[in-house]
C-alpha cells in the first residue's frame, strides 16, 4: 500500500519517490507500474530532508525512525503481526481495518482513521463465476 501512495504522489502531483526497503523485483508476486530508486532503510535518515514525506508501514517499526526523522511520517498499519511494538512517533497514522485499528488503540494508544486497501480488480477478469464452480473441493490458507 505504501507503494501505491508514492506511485499516486509521483503520477498525479510529479513527486519524486524512493523506495525504502528491498529493490522490488519485476519477478515480484505483487504488480509495480513504475520503478523507482530503492535505498536501504538504515540510509534513510541521513538522506531525508524536512519537506520530504515518508509513508511507511508499520513493519518499519523496528527502525524508529518516527524520534529520528524531522520530515512528515505517515505510517499505514496494516496488520498487527509486522511488528512487535508499533513505533508511537509517526505524524499521522491510517489503519487498514478497524480490528488493526482497535489494536493499535488498545495496544499502543496511536489512532487514526481506516482506509481500507486498494484491490486490483483486473487480476478477476475472465475467472469464472462464483456460482459456476466446482463443488468438490475446498482450498484454504490460514497464517500461524
Amino acid at each position: 500500500m505504501a507503494y501505491q501512495v508514492g506511485r499516486v504522489l509521483h503520477e498525479r502531483f510529479a513527486l519524486p519517490v524512493t523506495v525504502v526497503g528491498p529493490d522490488i523485483s519485476e519477478d515480484s508476486f505483487f504488480q509495480y507500474a513504475v520503478r523507482f530508486p530503492v535505498l536501504s532503510p538504515d540510509m534513510l535518515p541521513g538522506v531525508i530532508r524536512e519537506h520530504d514525506i515518508l509513508v511507511a508501514t508499520g513493519g518499519f517499526a523496528r527502525y524508529w525512525l518516527g524520534l529520528q526523522l524531522k520530515c512528515l511520517k505517515i505510517c499505514y498499519v496494516q496488520s498487527v503481526s509486522s511488528y512487535s511494538v508499533l513505533d508511537g512517533f509517526y505524524d499521522v497514522y491510517a489503519f487498514s481495518a478497524r480490528f488493526v485499528q482497535d489494536y493499535a488503540l488498545k495496544h499502543f494508544n496511536v489512532s487514526g482513521p481506516v482506509i481500507n486497501p486498494s484491490i486490483n480488480t483486473k487480476l478477476f477478469d475472465g475467472g469464472i463465476n462464483w456460482d459456476d464452480r466446482d463443488n468438490s473441493f475446498m482450498a484454504l490458507s490460514y497464517k500461524q
